[in-house]
C-alpha cells in the first residue's frame, strides 16, 4: 500500500561534544574535557536514523552543504539505510554545526543547536520530494528547520495521506495556531509549560496538562515525555502514563527524546496502540542514555532484545 514507511522533514547537522564536572552558570568558567566530533545527526537525521535500524522504510527531506560535514551526514544516513533521494548537496549552503556540554556524573546536558542548512531549502524542493515519495504512511517534521515549511509541509503531507507527527522542538517564534491536521503531538514536559503559558517552575498534573494541549491545538493524540518522571499520553479521550526505566550509568541524554519518537513510530507502524507504542518507546530510549553519542545509542530490534534479557526482561 505504502511506498514509504515514514518520511522525515527536519534539521540534519551535527557537532561537537565537550565533558564539564558540572554545568556552568552564567558567567562562569569550567574545566572542559575532551572535544571530540559527535556521532550525531540533529533531529531530523537521528530519527531517521533510528527508525531505519528499527527496519521500517525511512527517508529524509533537506539540503546539506557540500562541505566536509555535509558529506559525513549524508554518508551516515547511507550506512544506516535511510533513502536519501530527497537530501540536497549543495555548494551554496553550509552545513550546520552544535556544542554539546555535557555534565560527566549526571549525564544532564547543554544542547547549543547548530545553524541549519534548511535556510537554503525552498517549499518548491519540499513538496517535490513529499509528492514523489507518497504514498508514505508517515510524516515526522519539527522547528529545527526553517519555520516557514513546516506546517505547510505537514499540511501537504496529511492531503497526500500520510500520518502526520509534530515535535515542536525548539518551539517556534511565531505563535502555534491550531493544527488539526497533525495526528500524533509529541513534546517534553517543559515545552508543554510554555505552549500553556505556565510557569516553568510550575508543579505539573500530565493528565490535565495533555487535556489543555489537545484541546488547545485540536489534534487528537498528544504525548508528553517526563524526564526522570516517565511519559505520559492521551489517545483522543484514553490518558495514560509510565515511569522512566531505571538504568545507569546514565552516558548521554540528549538523543533519547528523538530515541523515543521513533521508536513510538515504528510500534505504529507495527499495528500497535498509542499506549503500547509508548511504553516500548520506553523502554528503546532507556538504552539510548547508557550509550555516548546519540547514533551509537539507536538499536536494532535483535539488540533491544538483547538488552533487555541480559536484564532478565522483555520487551
Amino acid at each position: 500500500m505504502y511506498k514509504t514507511g515514514a518520511v522525515v522533514l527536519n534539521n540534519i547537522g551535527g557537532g561537537i561534544n565537550i565533558w564539564v564536572d558540572h554545568l556552568p552558570s552564567v558567567g562562569e568558567s569550567v574545566l572542559g574535557y575532551g572535544f571530540d566530533v559527535a556521532e550525531d545527526l540533529a533531529k531530523g537525521g537521528n530519527v531517521a536514523v533510528a527508525i531505519a535500524r528499527l527496519g521500517m522504510d525511512t527517508a529524509i527531506i533537506g539540503k546539506l552543504g557540500d562541505d566536509e560535514a555535509g558529506n559525513r551526514d549524508a554518508r551516515w544516513l547511507r550506512e544506516s539505510g535511510v533513502n536519501c533521494q530527497g537530501l540536497i548537496l549543495s555548494p551554496e549552503a553550509k552545513t550546520g554545526q552544535g556544542l554539546g556540554i555535557n555534565e560527566r556524573v549526571t549525564g544532564r546536558n547543554l544542547i547549543v543547536t547548530g545553524e541549519s542548512s534548511s535556510k537554503w531549502l525552498s517549499f518548491e524542493e519540499v513538496e517535490e520530494s513529499l509528492r514523489s515519495l507518497a504514498p508514505a504512511e508517515f510524516f515526522i517534521t519539527g522547528f529545527e528547520i526553517k519555520e516557514e515549511l513546516v506546517l505547510p509541509a505537514a499540511k501537504l503531507a496529511k492531503e497526500l495521506g500520510m500520518k502526520v507527527v509534530l515535535n515542536p522542538s525548539p518551539l517556534p517564534k511565531t505563535s502555534l495556531e491550531a493544527i488539526p491536521y497533525v495526528d500524533y503531538f509529541i513534546v517534553n514536559d517543559i515545552e508543554a509549560k510554555k505552549l500553556l503559558g505556565m510557569d516553568e517552575n510550575a508543579a505539573l498534573e500530565p493528565e490535565k496538562t495533555l487535556r489543555a494541549l489537545q484541546e488547545k491545538y485540536q489534534t487528537e493524540n498528544v504525548i508528553m515525555t517526563m524526564g526522570g518522571e516517565g511519559y505520559a499520553g492521551l489517545e483522543k479521550e484514553h490518558y495514560f502514563s509510565g515511569a522512566q526505566i531505571p538504568v545507569s550509568p546514565i552516558v548521554d541524554t540528549s538523543g533519547a527524546g528523538d530515541g523515543f519518537l521513533s521508536a513510538m513510530v515504528a510500534n505504529l507502524h507495527w499495528g500497535k496502540s498509542l499506549e503500547e507504542a509508548c511504553r516500548w518507546a520506553n523502554k528503546y530510549a532507556a538504552r539510548v542514555v547508557l550509550v555516548d553519542g546519540t547514533l551509537k545509542g539507536y538499536s536494532t530490534v535483535e539488540e533491544l532484545e538483547a538488552f533487555y534479557r541480559e536484564r532478565g526482561e522483555s520487551l
